[in-house]
């Protein structure tokens, strides 16, 4: 799940040294690509989305740089910053500057702080909704809360994500209890009073087993109060209002309750198992949604087939297992891939 650091430096000795150093830290949260002449780094931007561009500020004109679509900028300087390093003060977006020849294991620490420090300052995407995973599947025992919850903990490794569950009968349904917090169930009335908002679903918002969620519907009546025309609509609210940068949405298996919310899903993602009879199933769905005025969303429906299987592990090396998995598909579906990684 990393994202792209790109290197403009013309000394290529100084590039090779920072990418064995960064391809060597496990911590390093970034794919690096290294690039000595600003015609290259163009060709590669146009086709790849650079989240952090260090370069040295003495070898490259900033008017260049400034057209890239670059998500954060850092610039290398050669005189020494002290240890505190400051961003310049002719412009409040100016490039932060670190000093260049300190040791790797500092700058990697200043390159994340940068990039964190930007990323808490950005919208959520273009139109300020958290980006939302919906976790569906016509079948049952296929793992689909499992991954859900396995989802909503990786992903908080690198932005806040917040777990919501919209089944009937959750097996979360204790948190509100254990917490003491409001649950879905409220901001399902505030919803309809018009009156929720940031600050009340900050409020029901609880940490449970090393996740944020908002515990579920305390009864199955208190969804169905919604109309299923209602619930997408609800569900736009609480992406515009929560502080975070991802939802990870748990349904249930009625499609008729979801189906409004397919458009909205990023991804959509559907356990599913290896069974004929779940299979003929899974076809009839996709039949159904290819002749719906959803069918788009087949386009972003990523069927898995979730390790569940604990025969010969301990339950450790169970959720290590689904740990991994669940890594591989952030990797595979939410970044993009690139070609020719030059870290992981």
């Amino acid at each position: 799940m990393n994202q792209i650091l790109a290197l403009l430096e013309q000394d290529p000795s100084y590039c090779e040294r920072f990418l064995k150093y960064a391809s060597s830290r496990t911590e390093c949260p970034f794919t690096v690509y290294t690039f000595q002449t600003v015609t290259e780094l163009q060709r590669f931007a146009h086709q790849n989305d650079i989240d952090l561009l260090l370069s040295d500020a003495q070898t490259v004109g900033d008017a260049e740089l400034e057209k890239l679509p670059v998500h954060t900028r850092v610039e290398l300087t050669e005189e020494p910053m002290g240890e505190k390093q400051v961003f310049d003060g002719a412009r409040p977006d100016a490039p932060r500057k670190i000093y260049k020849y300190q040791s790797g294991e500092k700058i990697l620490h200043e390159l994340v702080s940068s990039y964190q420090l930007a990323k808490k300052s950005e919208p959520k995407n273009r139109q300020g909704l958290a980006r939302l995973y919906l976790v569906y599947s016509p079948i049952g025992r296929s793992g689909k809360t499992c991954f859900a919850e396995s989802l909503t903990k990786t992903l908080q490794k690198d932005m806040r994500a917040l777990y919501v569950s919209l089944e009937e009968v959750s097996a979360r349904a204790d948190a509100s209890l254990q917490s003491g917090n409001a649950s879905l169930s409220d901001a399902l009335y505030f919803y309809k009073k018009e009156r929720l908002d940031a600050e009340r679903l900050r409020s029901m918002v609880t940490r449970v087993d090393g996740m944020d969620l908002i515990p579920p519907v305390r009864s199955p009546e208190d969804i169905a109060t919604l109309r299923d025309t209602e619930l997408p609509q609800f569900i736009q609210v609480l992406r515009a209002s929560v502080d975070y940068d991802a939802v990870v949405l748990d349904t249930d298996s009625i499609l008729s309750r979801v189906e409004g919310i397919l458009p909205q899903a990023d991804w959509i993602f559907m356990p599913v198992t290896d069974q004929p009879a779940h299979y003929r199933k899974l076809s009839a769905l996709e039949h159904y949604l290819s002749g719906s005025p959803h069918r788009a969303a087949l386009d972003r429906i990523v069927k898995l087939i979730v390790p569940l299987e604990h025969t010969g592990y301990s339950e450790a090396e169970a959720s290590e297992r689904l740990s991994e998995f669940t890594a591989a598909v952030i990797r595979n579906y939410l970044y993009d891939a690139q070609p020719q990684r030059a870290v992981r």
